[in-house]
C-alpha cells in the first residue's frame, strides 16, 4: 500500500526476515511497487480501493494471487517481521463474539469484528479470532472458493470481514496459540530481549520509531537478493 514513511523500510526489513529463515523463497509483491526493488521480486499492481476498509483492500490483494496460483503460499504484511524459526499455522486466541460487546457502531474496527462474528455464528461456524497479525499459510483455492460465497460489495466496499478470521473459521483451520508466537509492538519503547522471544513481531505505524527501525535494520543488516 501507499503511506510507507521511508521509501518502504518496513518492507525492505521484513523480505530480509524472511530470507534469513528461506534464502531459497520466491516473493510475490502486491500492491506498490518499492523503488528499490529488482527483477527477482515479482510485483503485481494492485491499488487500494477502500481508504476505510483495509481488510477488504488485503482480501483483493490475496485474491489476485489465486488467479494464478493453485497450491499453498504464505501470506505477510510489510510490517511483519520473521524473528525465530518461523510456524505459519493459523492460530486463534480467544473468540470475536468475546470482543465484540456493546455497541458494534463504537470504530471501524469492532464494527468488522462485530459483523465477521455475526456472519460466523448466523452460518454454524466457529467465530475464532485468527487476525494475531503475523504471518499465516494460505491455500489459494479454498481461499478464493471460500471468498466467493461471500457478499463482494459487503466484502470490498462495505464494513467488511477480517480477513483471516472469516477464511479460516469458514475453512475450518486453526489451532489455539501458544505463548511466545507473536508480539505486537504498540508503545514507543521496546525492550530487544524481550520481542526476540517471540516468532514473529509486528507493529504499528506510531511504534515503528527511529529506535525500532535502527535496531531491525541492525538485526538485519544483509541486503535480500530483491534489493538493488
Amino acid at each position: 500500500g501507499t503511506g510507507t514513511i521511508d521509501d518502504n523500510v518496513e518492507l525492505k526489513i521484513s523480505l530480509r526476515s524472511v530470507e534469513k529463515f528461506d534464502p531459497s523463497c520466491n516473493v510475490v509483491v502486491v500492491g506498490e511497487r518499492p523503488s528499490w526493488a529488482n527483477d527477482k521480486l515479482i510485483h503485481m499492481p494492485c491499488p487500494d480501493i477502500n481508504p476505510h476498509n483495509p481488510d477488504g483492500n488485503m482480501i483483493k490483494k490475496v485474491l489476485k494471487i489465486c488467479d494464478f496460483w493453485e497450491g499453498d503460499f504464505v501470506r505477510m504484511s510489510d510490517d511483519q517481521v520473521i524473528m525465530n524459526q518461523p510456524d505459519f499455522t493459523p492460530y486463534y486466541d480467544g473468540e470475536l463474539s468475546n470482543m465484540s460487546d456493546g455497541d458494534p457502531d463504537d470504530k471501524k474496527w469492532f464494527k468488522r469484528i462485530f459483523a465477521t462474528s455475526r456472519f460466523l455464528r448466523n452460518n454454524n461456524f466457529t467465530d475464532h479470532c485468527l487476525d494475531l497479525h503475523c504471518p499465516v499459510s494460505v491455500n489459494a483455492m479454498l481461499y478464493r472458493d471460500t471468498m466467493n460465497k461471500l457478499d463482494k460489495y459487503y466484502l470490498f466496499y462495505d464494513r467488511g470481514y477480517l480477513i483471516n478470521s472469516i477464511y479460516f473459521n469458514m475453512a475450518g483451520i486453526g489451532k489455539e496459540v501458544g505463548l511466545k508466537h507473536v508480539v505486537r509492538l504498540k508503545i514507543e519503547k521496546f525492550d530487544p530481549e524481550y520481542i526476540e522471544r517471540f516468532t514473529f513481531l509486528n507493529y504499528k505505524n506510531r511504534s515503528f520509531t527511529k529506535q525500532l527501525r535502527q535496531y531491525l535494520l541492525n538485526k538485519f543488516d544483509k541486503p535480500s537478493k530483491f534489493e538493488n
